[in-house]
């Protein structure tokens, strides 16, 4: 099969043997937390949405980001770079060493093959059934990452892609043929076309537009540079802070379709059941029942209709309810013996078990909680230690956020917080709710994460864009821009119901 970049970059030998390793940006000291007082924070007040169980829809006094779709078009993104199976939450660790075991490009592994995992596939074309994927006898799903079947939008949101890939191998056999290569043509155009969606329409309403300009046109980048480029690692400035910033993005209900029958009458489902509430959920692992189809047009549009569409939350890392009750399991978060909570043991190493709740038979945990801590166990800075050093070394005109205006900008640190810095994570929201609403990523979070989408493209030998200059034009499109519409109107998923 021909993958989206060269066989270099497949056999590029790091300390995490024949994976790629993470990596980071700026070698900074580890803004240090006690687990106790990243528990106090990831599972306060602090981090839980004021609407607790409901979401007005489309919008609230809250105000909104981009359309919802692109919230889980990211999570898509997130999964196709980053798979970290082997760190210990709360156990530090360099991210110089922590094994990728996915590769470092926009080149849909996640969909085409991880680590040997596929989906069945009937010639050249993807094992579907309807918008969901083939599955096992007991519903488990057949495919490449198991991830993507956390939840019904995201599930059919991979098998949108899996379908386009199908209609190109047909085009493929149409034009040429069963000439043997319909399936590597049909891969390599689906890559092309999900790497111009992302650049061209998701991206723009994740960062920073003057950010933005920057990074796609200009090979000067400051951030995603140097040996991290060249190596084409993630970095956990990335993947363990700025683009996790978007978790509160998800609401906690969803209008799905026009036939859904949900909560209390209303036609919404949720993520997943909130404090024992009967609720219809999105839940996956299990075949998709025909009234959890997805109108994709309630996802992705142009203008959102009152009682029809559904935007994303904004940037203020004040999570959604289901997501501070996720069923994640159990986690265990290593700890100092000297920490009162520090009871269980966790092979040899002492840590926090940490349960949350049981909702209906299933062990919960907040969000909230593991995103605090991946950063923690990655070993990044404080916020105001990173945007200093980068203002300085980078010189880079970007404000630098104090403790005190992210104790009062609207959606603040708790009174009595009495640090100097905050976890990254934390930072990078205050910075998009005070420079952009919350509808964004403010002038840090957006290099962090422009420039590290462009750059991985950029530094892929058979991206779409390299040295600035784009290497595509699609048919759906007849130009280098392709939005998630667009490839939703070409596979004929966007229609009204």
């Amino acid at each position: 099969n021909n993958n989206s970049n060269g066989d270099e970059d497949r056999n590029l030998q790091h300390a995490c043997g024949k994976e790629h390793c993470y990596g980071r940006m700026f070698n900074l000291r580890p803004f240090d937390m006690e687990t106790s007082e990243l528990v106090k924070i990831g599972v306060s007040d602090y981090m839980d949405d004021i609407d607790r169980f409901f979401d007005p829809i489309p919008m609230n006094i809250r105000g909104a980001a981009a359309p919802a779709g692109y919230t889980y078009l990211g999570q898509l993104v997130a999964h196709d770079l980053s798979m970290d199976v082997t760190s210990v939450l709360g156990n530090t660790q360099d991210p110089n060493t922590v094994p990728n075991f996915v590769t470092p490009f926009l080149d849909l592994d996640t969909i085409y093959g991880v680590n040997g995992a596929t989906a069945p596939m009937d010639g050249p074309f993807f094992r579907l059934e309807g918008r969901d994927f083939s599955r096992q006898g007991n519903g488990q799903p057949q495919v490449a990452d198991g991830r993507n079947d956390n939840h019904r939008i995201l599930s059919q949101l991979t098998v949108a892609f899996m379908k386009l890939h199908n209609k190109f191998a047909q085009i493929q056999l149409d034009e040429h043929g069963d000439d043997g290569r319909a399936f590597d043509a049909a891969k390599r155009e689906t890559i092309q076309t999900y790497q111009s969606v992302v650049l061209t329409d998701m991206l723009p309403k994740y960062i920073d537009n003057g950010v933005y300009d920057i990074a796609l046109n200009s090979r000067n980048h400051v951030l995603y540079t140097g040996d991290i480029k060249n190596r084409a690692a993630i970095p956990a400035e990335f993947a363990a802070c700025a683009f996790r910033v978007a978790h509160s993005r998800s609401r906690a209900t969803y209008r799905v379709n026009g036939r859904l029958s949900g909560t209390f009458g209303r036609p919404v489902a949720a993520l997943f059941s909130v404090e024992g509430f009967r609720q219809i959920e999105l839940i996956g692992g299990s075949p998709l029942p025909s009234d959890m189809e997805v109108q994709w047009s309630r996802f992705f549009f142009d203008f959102p209709i009152p009682g029809f569409t559904n935007s994303a939350r904004i940037n203020d890392m004040r999570y959604a309810a289901p997501l501070l009750h996720a069923p994640f399991g159990k986690a265990a978060i290593q700890c100092n013996e000297n920490d009162a909570k520090c009871t269980g043991e966790c092979g040899e190493h002492r840590c926090v078990i940490v349960d949350g709740e049981t909702i209906e038979g299933r062990a919960t945990l907040s969000l909230a909680l593991i995103d605090l801590t991946r950063g923690q166990t990655m070993g990044m800075p404080g916020g105001i230690a990173l945007a200093r050093h980068v203002r300085e070394s980078t010189g880079t005109p970007l404000q630098v956020l104090s403790v005190d205006q992210m104790k009062s900008d609207g959606f603040g640190l708790p009174e009595n917080y009495n640090r100097d810095d905050v976890p990254l994570l934390l930072y990078l929201a205050h910075e998009s709710v005070i420079e952009h609403q919350g509808t964004v990523l403010g002038f840090l979070g957006s290099l962090i994460v422009g420039e590290t989408i462009i750059g991985l493209v950029d530094r892929d030998h058979n991206g779409i864009l390299h040295e600035g200059n784009w290497h595509f034009h699609s048919r759906i499109t007849n130009s280098h821009e392709v939005s998630m519409r667009d490839v939703l109107n070409y596979i004929g998923w966007v229609g009204m119901f």
